[in-house]
């Protein structure tokens, strides 16, 4: 079984060259968390017990960019989803997360969700 989620762009995008203060990235991941549990919600995922997520960000523009500097805003996202309930956790044990670069566009990430037996 395969499902797909989008997140809209929920604040600013974090990566891991930012340099702000703790307390400003803490509310931007609250931002992405909230974000992904409440589309979660709207899409109403099952609950599953172990799954493989392929996030894909879009960002509004085509300049260069590493997509793994962005493993901050998806680690958020990942603890959305588990306020939300579809995976027991998100260890190595119930989880496995590859993060892409996607297309320029309208900005957010893309999750693909595969369940894992």
């Amino acid at each position: 079984m395969q499902l797909t989620l989008s997140i809209p762009q929920a604040d600013e995008w974090l990566n891991s060259n930012d340099r702000r203060h703790h307390m400003a990235r803490y509310r931007i991941g609250e931002s992405w968390k909230t974000m992904a549990k409440v589309q979660a919600i709207k899409a109403n995922l099952p609950r599953l017990q172990r799954a493989h997520i392929s996030a894909t960000v879009h960002r509004a523009r085509a300049n260069r960019s590493d997509a793994l500097n962005f493993s901050p805003t998806i680690k958020p996202i990942i603890d959305g989803l588990i306020l939300y309930g579809l995976l027991p956790d998100d260890d190595d044990k119930h989880l496995t997360v590859d993060v892409r670069g996607g297309a320029p566009g309208i900005p957010r990430v893309e999750l693909v969700i595969e369940h894992l037996a």
